[in-house]
């Protein structure tokens, strides 16, 4: 017996409590899919003690709102920027995570 429904998952995502909703355009079509988005910026430190500072854009969904056959090359617009999809890793509890890049 899971311990949160469908609904309460989609709760998570919500544009009415923490998410945005994104256009996800796969194979021609257009699909409305709600997320979290975050841009952490991740710092490391090598041997040589040279900072390295990269961004990695994510979107937090529902699998289940996905398109069928969603994936890498797709396209994703959030707030009127353009982002193509990188990869699309599902985390086993009903959500993805959906790593993007800017589109030129």
């Amino acid at each position: 017996m899971p311990v949160e429904s469908a609904a309460d998952r989609a709760s998570f995502v919500s544009p009415d409590d923490f998410g945005i909703t994104a256009i996800w355009s796969h194979d021609g079509a257009t699909v409305e899919v709600n997320g979290i988005l975050s841009t952490p910026t991740m710092s490391t430190r090598g041997v040589s003690e040279v900072e390295t500072i990269g961004v990695e854009t994510c979107l937090r969904c529902l699998s289940a709102g996905l398109p069928h056959g969603a994936g890498q090359g797709d396209t994703v617009e959030v707030g009127g920027r353009s982002y193509t999809v990188r990869s699309v890793l599902p985390t086993g509890d009903g959500f993805a995570r959906v790593y993007l890049e800017p589109s030129a």
